[in-house]
């Protein structure tokens, strides 16, 4: 039973023209983590001052990562009452300087769209990391897909256009938000 399935996963990466799975190496060489810790990683190795989020699935994880783990002097980790509170309270921080980030969802991206008008036409930075869930409306809560391009890109009214950053592996969510 072991040697067919073996053979039928040698098979698959052939036909498919992939890679097979990384082998077994010195654990210091390499850390085992997902494209969210990546992502928050990267932002804490980029000096993230403020993340401020609300709890929307999938994107939760990133809100409760950075509350454990961004720490020390003048960072700050906060719940906010809403996706539109979130995307105000980072205009604000960012107006005083500070670097922000906060992680959504589509149905929160969508009640962030004025907010984001207006850190566009303010020239605040601030990053918003739209944790992809499939479907119309609410959607799958539980299931990924890149269902959001389209509003990723314009969100807000008139010729608003943001530049996206989407990574497509683990180690391209580190550094699309550490650079």
């Amino acid at each position: 039973m072991h040697l067919g399935a073996t053979a039928a996963d040698e098979s698959g990466f052939e036909i498919a023209q992939v890679d097979p799975p990384i082998e077994e190496s010195n654990a210091r060489e390499r850390i085992l983590i997902r494209g969210y810790e990546a992502a928050c990683l990267g932002a804490m190795a980029a000096g993230l001052d403020v993340f401020i989020g609300y709890p929307i699935s999938p994107a939760t994880t990133m809100l409760t990562y950075m509350e454990t783990n961004l720490n020390g002097d003048d960072k700050f980790v906060g719940q906010a009452s809403s996706e539109i509170e979130s995307i105000a309270a980072l205009i604000g921080a960012g107006f005083a300087g500070k670097k922000t980030m906060t992680s959504t969802a589509g149905p929160g991206l969508s009640l962030m769209g004025e907010g984001l008008g207006l850190a566009w036409m303010s020239e605040i930075p601030l990053v918003v990391a739209d944790v992809q869930r499939g479907g119309p409306a609410t959607g799958l809560p539980t299931k990924t897909e890149q269902s959001d391009f389209i509003m990723a890109m314009n969100p807000g009214h008139g010729d608003m256009s943001l530049p996206v950053i989407a990574p497509g592996n683990v180690e391209e969510a580190f550094w699309a938000t550490a650079k």
